[in-house]
């Protein structure tokens, strides 16, 4: 008799964690957006104008995120973002950079605004080459050469961790990402600003 009303009490109280928890993310939606990521902050980079940036380099890629109930305040919510449309140009305009990344981050939320998420973010990192010719002048002459024509792409994993704000359909997070973790050398730091809006609830 003891042994079962446990079990109920225990079944019970599952029941209202689960009813009970608070989502800043709506279950089984499609938030679609904007992002604005700034890759290796720790490391110096050249911009199309031909100043050195120390703010690491701009991608703007789209953002979309979809996420799913675990139950206890936790979601997962898978997202994936590409810069190809705003893809960042060289300095000598002859090839251009874009960012894909796909990441599965578990997502906490304190109550139904404010919510903290982690994981692993994979990265596909794509430089091409425009080709063609390019004509540099100066004060006496003008010099052509030739733009290679290439296709480059590196992949990294990442660890993603972010901190989001949820108002009304609109979602805003700050997620800061670092690759090659374990390599001093190689390890790279990257933030991202993302809004997003409830776009679709399945």
């Amino acid at each position: 008799m003891r042994a079962n009303l446990y079990f109920k009490t225990i079944v019970f109280g599952i029941i209202f964690f689960l009813s009970s928890a608070a989502y800043a993310l709506v279950n089984n939606s499609l938030y679609l957006g904007m992002g604005a990521l700034s890759h290796g902050l720790n490391k110096s980079s050249q911009e199309a104008n031909g100043e050195t940036n120390t703010l690491g380099t701009f991608y703007y890629p789209i953002v979309a995120k979809i996420p799913f109930e675990i139950g206890f305040d936790w979601q997962i919510a898978p997202y994936a973002g590409y810069s190809y449309l705003l893809a960042n140009q060289s300095s000598d305009g002859g090839s251009k950079t874009t960012y894909l990344f796909l990441g599965v981050p578990l997502v906490y939320n304190f109550n139904e605004v404010f919510s903290v998420e982690g994981g692993l973010t994979i990265l596909w990192y794509t430089i091409e080459g425009q080709g063609g010719l390019k004509t540099s002048r100066n004060s006496t002459s003008t010099t052509t050469y030739g733009l290679p024509a290439s296709y480059q792409r590196t992949r990294t994993i990442a660890l993603d961790l972010g901190f989001g704000c949820t108002l009304a359909d609109y979602h805003i997070a700050l997620n800061t990402m670092v690759e090659s973790l374990f390599s001093p050398t190689r390890r790279t730091y990257s933030a991202m600003l993302t809004f997003t809006y409830q776009l679709w609830e399945f």
